[in-house]
């Protein structure tokens, strides 16, 4: 009798597991297509965060992955892990081979975090389409001869309770616009803000290292630039994705040795790590005590330079790593800038 079939070659119909509703993801006409067209395109912004059992990462240039899919049984009953890694997510699509199901990433993102439609999209649309700030006019900035002269506080309004004396649902005063929305406690808790490395590093945004002469910023850094191409972990923490690294070292600190030393010591046997090494010092951001055209010029050079080389090795931009050298520390507090890419 042929695997699949019942005797007298009647197809064997497997019984309906109901994983989820949301079927209308997968249609590619639908409301939810090109959500999941871009999240296809760039699945090392969000596959790794799922924390999908036993995921890891295909051999290949672009971004595709393979997992055990925990939200279903064996289908030869064994136990978990011991399970194979049916679950193949590329740019051509999403299918578990254990049951040939097939997923949007949609469908994909509300079995694997047991959310509804609408938290996946939220979810998924923070990491594919992450909202990266106004554009800033830096040559119009540089071209200002003088701040601008600030104006005088408003005298205090005992009586005001926001704009016009506007109250909330919950008869709260509103703040002005220059303080923010306010949350009350017993208010639906906010997302967090996605992290490359948990607790540590945004994934937009910036940080910094610091410390005093001799306590290893320069190692860590390093060892940081290292754990992001390779998507190991820092301090216990698992990096979110491998992402390239641009690194600005300036004080001739034999960076070259170290990054091969920290990768020996992570085990790390790829040989092409998306780490690159700039060695020119940046000009100054102020000159004459006004802003030095010089610096958005820079700022936009290394960016797009910065972009480009990601996309030549087919990850997203992790971080801009400047390691300034020692006069400039003495005016920062001896500290180690690291620059969120996002943010360029």
């Amino acid at each position: 009798m042929a695997l699949g079939y019942q005797p007298g070659g009647k197809k064997k119909t497997k019984p309906e597991r109901a994983v989820h509703e949301a079927r209308a993801t997968y249609d590619q006409d639908g409301p939810h297509a090109e959500l999941n067209k871009v999240a296809l395109k760039n699945l090392a912004a969000w596959v790794p965060q799922l924390s999908l059992y036993k995921c890891r990462r295909r051999v290949g240039r672009f971004a595709s992955y393979e997992a055990v899919a925990t939200w279903r049984p064996s289908m030869t009953g064994r136990p978990l892990e011991v399970r194979k890694l049916n679950l193949k997510i590329s740019p051509l699509g999403i299918k578990d081979f254990g049951d040939s199901r097939g997923y949007s990433p949609l469908d994909l993102v509300m079995v694997a975090r047991a959310c509804s439609l609408s938290d996946a999209m939220t979810w998924l649309e923070e990491r594919v389409r992450p909202y990266v700030g106004p554009e800033v006019d830096f040559e119009a900035l540089g071209r200002q001869g003088k701040q601008p002269k600030e104006e005088e506080p408003p005298a205090a309004d005992e009586g005001a309770t926001g704009p016009e004396g506007e109250r909330d649902a919950n008869g709260d005063p509103v703040p002005p616009a220059s303080l923010g929305k306010a949350w009350h406690f017993g208010d639906p808790i906010p997302a967090q803000q996605p992290m490359l490395i948990p607790d540590l590093l945004p994934l937009k945004g910036f940080g910094y290292l610091g410390g005093q002469w001799g306590t290893f910023k320069t190692f860590i850094t390093n060892d940081l630039s290292v754990a992001i191409a390779s998507q190991g972990k820092v301090a216990g923490r698992q990096v979110a994705l491998r992402a390239a690294v641009i690194l600005i070292e300036l004080e001739a600190s034999n960076t070259e040795a170290r990054l091969h030393a920290a990768a020996a010591f992570r085990e790390v046997r790829d040989t092409k790590l998306p780490i690159v090494q700039l060695r020119a010092e940046p000009p100054t951001i102020m000159r004459g005590g006004r802003p030095n055209p010089a610096w958005p010029k820079w700022s936009r050079e290394l960016a797009d330079y910065a972009r480009r080389f990601a996309a030549s090795r087919g990850v997203p931009l992790g971080a801009i790593i400047l390691d300034p050298p020692e006069q400039h520390r003495r005016l920062s507090g001896r500290t180690v800038f690291i620059g969120g890419a996002n943010r360029l």
